[in-house]
Order: C-alpha cells, then structure tokens, then sequence
C-alpha cells in the first residue's frame, strides 16, 4: 500500500461511518485563514455543517511519536480547525498517547490482521458480479428508403441526440434486463429496437433490428486482506473490520450495527462487450448487511463491440419476414 491508497483507505473507512450530512473529502485544499489567497492541502477533511475536523495519515513502520502530535496540534491552530485526527499505519509510543489526550488531538489507527487473526475470524464475506456477454453482434438499421443512407455509414456516425449513450449500447443494455427477466436460454437472438432522436449522421433512425448470441458470466471477487481501524488507540477492539480487495476498491466494512458493501464493477469484468447484471454479497453466519454500493458504474461500461452494421427497409423481404414471426 502507497502512502496515497492508505489516505483513501481512511477516507472510505471515514465515509463509511460517517453520518450522509457529513462530508469526507480526501486531499482538500482551502484558504489560510490568515492567508486567504494561499491554499493549504490537508489530507483528508470532514465538514459537518460549520465545523472542520482534519484527518493526516501516517503510513510508516515505527510508531508516532510526540513529535507528530505536536505537529498534528499547531496544524489544527493554524487552520482554525474544529479538531484533528492522527491516523498511524504503526500505532503511537505510549508518551504520545499520553500528549494526545492533553491536547486533545484524536488518535487512530489502521493495520492489516495477521494470518492467524484471519484465520481465527471465523466466517468470510463472499462477493460476486454477474455480467451478461454478447458475442457475434448484428445492427440492422431500418431505412424508409435506400436512398436516405449516407454513403461511408460506419457506427461512430450513429449517434443520440445528446450523445449520452450509444445507441447500440443503449439496445444491449435493454437486452439484458430482457433476456434475464424472461429466462431465455443463453444462445442466438433477435430483437426489434426503436429509438427517439438518434442519427446516423443527418439520417433519423426510429427502429433498428439487433441479432446477436449471449450467455451468463458469474465473476467471485476475493476479499483476501483484512485491515482493523481502530477509533482508539488505547481499546484492543476495533471499530471496523474490513475485508479488502487486492485489485480493485471492493471492500466489506464490519461495524457494530452491520456491515457496509461497497463494490467496484469498474475493472471486474473478465471479458470484452460484458454489460453488468447484479451484485451478490453473502455475508458470514450472523452478519447482516446494512447496504451495498457500486463504485466506478460510469467507468464499468463495455463501449462498442465487434459489430457488423446493415441496412435495410420497410419494404425488403427481410425485415417483413421478421415482423410476421
């Protein structure tokens, strides 16, 4: 872990138990006070309504010592915060606890449980994202006349109005909730699709017909890490056991009332032209889950696929055959 992906770790651990009216920004910059034209960074911030509580992380190997405390208290006078928190990757020496609560700056810590910890835990969460997968994708594009076709026609040109979603996208979206609400066999399909303001380049398109093969993807996330961040440094229980993903932000935060999923779909999907399904968490015996998140959605689409475009009209044998079955 960076010294970077540490302070987001505390930033999502710190949103995680927040109330929602709190806001929990990492890497904030805002006026001196007493230097209004001059930013200062603080690592993280968390405003609740007037009131300013700084959050600095420490990712080091040896324990914090007074000194850090006593940077942590000038650094909360200096900017006129409300409070400060110190969150150590290592823990503090004991005089630095001790500077602390006569100071009156908060101490916290994040570290990673031990094999045998995790072992001892009992029951893990397990995580999965199923994604449907279209393959040998065909776009018939219904024309009025031939004759209305611009020439060179490729797929970039087929745009919305507002360029938003891609049309063909916007179909294979609809196709999922579609084929997995009817519990159609995965395989070969064909769809008709009708559109509003979409063109291909000054040509409308209303209707188009959508032949492709599909099939089921179920993607299990693994949770290997287990990290403890404690609200106190002087309590051996944690507040928050959270169950960790090495390759994305999918994480798993235990707390007293529940645990909290937050799931990133972003970079789970195994295969090209996967298009999101659902979620699934189970939990270990006796744990209920309090939500779910989906972080990175806008980042999780598949774009456009290998896909053949065609034409046709209302009038060719094709498409009359297809609107009689």
């Amino acid at each position: 872990m960076t010294p970077k992906e540490f302070e987001l770790q505390i930033a999502r651990v710190l949103r995680a138990i927040s109330d929602k009216t709190v806001s929990v920004i990492w890497n904030d910059k805002f006026p001196d006070p007493d230097n209004p034209t001059q930013l200062r960074q603080v690592d993280i911030s968390i405003r609740d309504n007037d009131r300013l509580t700084i959050v600095e992380c420490r990712l080091h190997q040896r324990k914090q010592d007074v000194k850090w405390v006593e940077e942590l208290h000038g650094r909360k006078i200096s900017l006129n915060a409300e409070s400060i928190i110190g969150v150590s990757s290592s823990g503090f020496t004991s005089g630095a606890i001790e500077k602390a609560r006569r100071l009156g700056v908060f101490l916290r810590s994040l570290s990673s449980l031990t094999d045998n910890e995790v072992a001892a835990w009992g029951s893990r969460t397990k995580a999965s994202i199923s994604y449907v997968k279209f393959s040998q994708i065909r776009f018939c594009i219904v024309a009025n006349n031939v004759r209305e076709i611009p020439p060179f026609s490729t797929i970039n040109m087929l745009r919305s109005k507002d360029d938003k979603v891609h049309p063909i996208q916007y179909g294979l979206n609809a196709c999922v909730s579609r084929l997995c609400e009817m519990e159609a066999d995965e395989g070969p399909f064909t769809v008709q699709l009708f559109f509003e303001q979409t063109f291909l380049g000054g040509m409308p398109v209303t209707e188009a017909i959508l032949q492709a093969s599909w099939r089921r993807i179920r993607c299990d996330v693994a949770l290997p890490t287990v990290l403890a961040y404690q609200d106190s440094v002087v309590s051996e229980t944690p507040s928050v056991l959270i169950e960790k993903s090495l390759d994305s932000h999918t994480e798993v935060h235990h707390r007293p009332n529940g645990a909290l999923a937050m799931v990133d779909v972003s970079k789970s999907a195994p295969e090209s032209c996967c298009f999101l399904r659902d979620v699934k968490i189970a939990a270990g015996k006796d744990v209920a889950i309090t939500g779910v998140g989906l972080l990175g959605i806008d980042q999780s689409t598949p774009g456009i696929c290998d896909i053949k475009l065609v034409f046709t009209t209302r009038t060719s044998a094709d498409y009359l055959a297809f609107i009689e079955k």
